[in-house]
């Protein structure tokens, strides 16, 4: 729930700080020539995917990966639980 949690921050910051340079991009366009907001788009869009799919059932740390480290947790905790 903590990476879901922090995922969800992250995107709404995100959200937050494109469309301030989406503003600041266009209010400054004649000075920069050019569409610069798209680099740090581009940028922390693939950090943000990368961490969304990291979160996702298929991704690195999907139910399988969290279900093993359950049992490690319980076992080396010694909890009795059945598998």
């Amino acid at each position: 729930m903590e990476s879901l949690k922090s995922f969800n921050i992250h995107f709404i910051v995100f959200v937050f700080v494109h469309i301030m340079l989406v503003v600041i991009n266009i209010k400054t366009y004649k000075q920069s020539e050019g569409w610069w907001f798209i680099y740090p788009l581009i940028g922390w869009g693939i950090g943000l995917a990368i961490q969304g799919f990291s979160l996702s059932s298929s991704g690195l740390f999907g139910q399988r990966w969290k279900d093993k480290k359950i049992r490690k947790y319980l076992r080396d905790n010694k909890v009795n639980v059945k598998d």
